[in-house]
């Protein structure tokens, strides 16, 4: 003889339609993109203040003659706005299920990856107009790499704990329904 038993889930309509906000919050995740893109503007605020955690190089005695005393990729502030704030360097676009983070300044690249520049004679102009002279055979300056926009294994803790934390509101708000 069989042994049978019958189970009878209560209560499913209302575990389903809690799943079902669930999962529609996952495709709106510009909530998520903004909470990320705080994240981020903090890591590279972070990055900037500790001048690289201490690795960047101080700059050199031209550039502080031309600009006076600052810190590394601090005189007028615009790279670092761009990343931590907002200026018309800055690139931050939710698009459906993408977020692009960035900066469009023109000395990013340059600083981050370090670079070497080819003497010309408008470059030569420039100096000397700030009372910097070129050795006629200097024919490259190097700007010492600065790397700032990247992301660390640190990082990448602070980023999951904002997707956790997003997760998590998401559980509660619809599990509280």
């Amino acid at each position: 003889m069989p042994i049978e038993m019958d189970i009878k889930m209560t209560g499913f309509q209302r575990v389903r339609s809690r799943m079902k906000r669930m999962f529609s919050s996952l495709n709106n995740p510009r909530p998520l993109f903004e909470d990320e893109t705080r994240t981020l503007q903090q890591i590279f605020r972070e990055r900037f203040m500790s001048r690289g955690g201490g690795s960047w190089a101080p700059i050199s005695s031209a550039t502080e003659k031309i600009s006076g005393p600052h810190e590394p990729l601090m005189d007028k502030k615009e790279l670092f706005n761009s990343l931590t704030g907002r200026n018309k360097f800055t690139i931050r676009q939710i698009s459906g299920k993408t977020l692009k983070f960035g900066t469009s300044h023109p000395g990013a690249d340059p600083n981050d990856k370090g670079a070497v520049i080819s003497v010309t004679d408008s470059t030569r102009k420039f100096f000397a107009a700030h009372g910097i002279y070129l050795r006629d055979d200097t024919s490259t300056l190097k700007i010492p790499k600065r790397a700032f926009f990247f992301l660390s294994t640190r990082d990448d803790k602070k980023i999951f704990i904002t997707w956790r934390s997003w997760a998590s509101s998401i559980v509660r708000r619809n599990s509280d329904r």
